[in-house]
């Protein structure tokens, strides 16, 4: 099937490809599909080198989810989560249901947010999408260790890290 009959048939979306161009390109492509769904949008500030992923020195609106929002067409949910937690603790952070701190522009956004809930993370709403650096690579959730790795933390971790009143 085409991108554009896999999102015409469902209400969300999880673009899964490199950050900047290549999901800006998609996003673009898939425009008139998006008003009424929702972007789960994962992305983090990298960029693809001879030695392999950086991250950007520049970043386009200072943060990856803030990027995406700019190409998003009015009525597109958009949620900014999982970014913070590194590979490497994904599944520890799932297991021990962590905190999965995110942004959202609070448009059609349930769906994604439940689907972040149905990993074993426990999502749990830090900002509007001008706030994603939060919650990306190299902001404090991704910064703090949790029992569960580097951006997997508990409730209790993220009051005493100072990520949550």
């Amino acid at each position: 099937a085409s991108a554009e009959e896999a999102v015409g048939k469902h209400a969300g979306l999880v673009p899964a490809v490199p950050w900047g161009d290549p999901l800006n390109r998609l996003l673009a492509s898939l425009a008139p599909l998006l008003p009424g769904r929702c972007v789960l949008d994962v992305s983090n500030p990298f960029e693809m080198t001879a030695l392999g992923p950086k991250q950007a020195m520049y970043v386009p609106f200072g943060s990856a989810g803030a990027g995406t929002a700019s190409v998003l067409p009015d009525g597109t949910g958009h949620v900014h989560a999982l970014s913070q937690v590194r590979a490497d603790a994904m599944g520890a952070g799932a297991r021990s249901h962590a905190l999965a701190p995110y942004v959202s522009n609070r448009v059609h956004d349930a769906g994604a947010v439940a689907a972040v809930a149905a990993t074993g993370w426990v999502p749990v709403r830090v900002g509007d999408v001008e706030a994603s650096a939060l919650v990306e690579a190299a902001g404090p959730w991704a910064l703090s260790r949790g029992t569960a790795g580097l951006g997997a933390l508990n409730e209790a971790e993220a009051r005493v890290a100072g990520l949550l009143p």
